[in-house]
């Protein structure tokens, strides 16, 4: 297999990419203050609003991890959206994807905010996940187009119904894949489809001594690293079917 690696593919499956960072900070002063601030950079928004009921009392978030890395307040903007939590802060893009060099300069942009607040401390996670959806028109979705295979006992699973999750380490990166077929394809003014979801998550997982110093060529590693991950998964035939670009 070619170890070059597309620019772009002229079928482009990108559905989603998020960028995420987390962090400590003294009880509720990120979702209280930063959506004002960042309404005062990037703002007006399309829409913003709560993703978690007000109800929940302020100790039940504090006393739930699962709580405080989930947004609370979503802010849009056209295809992007920022969502803000206790200790997080993310940054989506819907497709149309418009590529890495775009994307990453709103990153930068939310990320440079939350490094320029006093009440942001300890930064310990910075990650990238692109979610794919693979889809070949009048073709039930299939596990051989990837470059992987699934065997139970003496059965072969390529045209069954699939879900599979996996982790790598290498120091502080963790990559995590997601295979899930099959699925259907919800877009607006579009026909539904079936195809095979490929979700790839790199993963900074350590604190950084200077985050702001970092975060963008951590961050440009992690893209590197999707991006090999994601292209060997693929099987040539389907990389070829994409129609890979590469000036």
């Amino acid at each position: 297999m070619s170890t070059r690696l597309p620019t772009r593919l002229a079928s482009e499956p990108i559905v989603e990419v998020v960028s995420e960072v987390r962090f400590n900070a003294s009880r509720d002063a990120a979702v209280n203050l930063l959506p004002g601030i960042l309404h005062s950079k990037f703002g007006p928004f399309d829409q913003q609003g709560r993703t978690l009921p007000m109800a929940l009392p302020p100790e039940l978030i504090q006393a739930d991890a699962s709580l405080l890395f989930r947004p609370h307040v979503a802010m849009f903007l056209g295809n992007k959206v920022i969502q803000v939590g206790p200790r997080v802060v993310s940054v989506a893009l819907r497709a149309p994807y418009p590529g890495w060099t775009e994307f990453s300069n709103f990153v930068f942009e939310v990320f440079q905010v939350v490094c320029n607040q006093n009440f942001v401390t300890e930064i310990d996670w910075l990650s990238l996940k692109y979610t794919d959806l693979i889809s070949f028109s009048g073709e039930p979705p299939r596990l051989g187009w990837l470059n992987a295979s699934l065997t139970l006992g003496d059965s072969r699973l390529d045209d069954q119904p699939i879900a599979i999750r996996a982790e790598h380490m290498d120091g502080p990166i963790t990559t995590v894949v997601q295979v899930s077929s099959p699925v259907t394809s919800q877009q607006a003014d579009i026909a539904d489809s079936q195809g095979l979801l490929l979700e790839v998550d790199t993963i900074h997982r350590a604190s950084f001594t200077n985050f702001e110093e970092d975060y963008r060529s951590v961050l440009n590693d992690l893209h590197e690293r999707n991006k090999r991950q994601f292209f060997s998964l693929l099987s040539e035939d389907t990389k070829s079917r994409l129609g890979p670009e590469y000036s």
